[in-house]
């Protein structure tokens, strides 16, 4: 079975085997009680460990997916619309969302075929692009910030802009 790579196949003749258990779910000969303790044997064990890690795993990824959702969804609402560029932030939340969502496309079908190898899409890269979203609207909200924490000081600066403006203009 684990040379061949079919574990996820003989599981699904297991189940018909314990239906029928004096029959083989493969060929349809007759079968003794020893191939119902090998197929005990090899799926008792670690076959039922590593589904149990692919849930896990699945389970984690969602709930990481989540999180990292939320939090860009509640920064998104959070954000000043002229400090956040929100057409790239929304384009580039999307392009996340999708992201997830095929990976747990991917990791579910893992889980239904658990001896076919996976490969999950990259996120970093969309990670970075929003997380520079973020950075710059977090500047722009720190020199915000501290222009009003000194009101006074800019409304004179101001000011005296002004007046050199028009004494030396008019």
């Amino acid at each position: 079975i684990e040379h061949l790579g079919n574990s996820d196949w003989v599981k699904k003749g297991v189940e018909y085997h314990i239906q029928k258990p004096d029959t083989c779910p493969f060929c349809q000969q007759s079968t003794d009680q020893k191939l119902s303790d090998e197929f005990k044997k090899f799926f008792s064990g670690a076959y039922e460990r590593d589904m149990q890690k692919l849930k896990n795993i699945l389970s984690n990824y969602q709930s990481e997916a989540d999180s990292l959702l939320h939090v860009l969804r509640t920064n998104h609402e959070l954000n000043n619309r002229h400090l956040l560029e929100y057409g790239i932030f929304e384009s580039e939340f999307n392009a996340i969302n999708e992201r997830l969502k095929l990976n747990l496309a991917i990791l579910e079908k893992k889980i239904e075929e658990p001896s076919k190898k996976v490969k999950l899409e990259p996120t970093g890269d969309l990670v970075t692009k929003i997380q520079g979203l973020i950075n710059i609207a977090n500047e722009k909200t720190v020199k915000h910030n501290s222009t009003v924490d000194d009101i006074d000081y800019e409304k004179k600066v101001l000011t005296s802009k002004v007046w050199r403006y028009v004494i030396n203009e008019l």
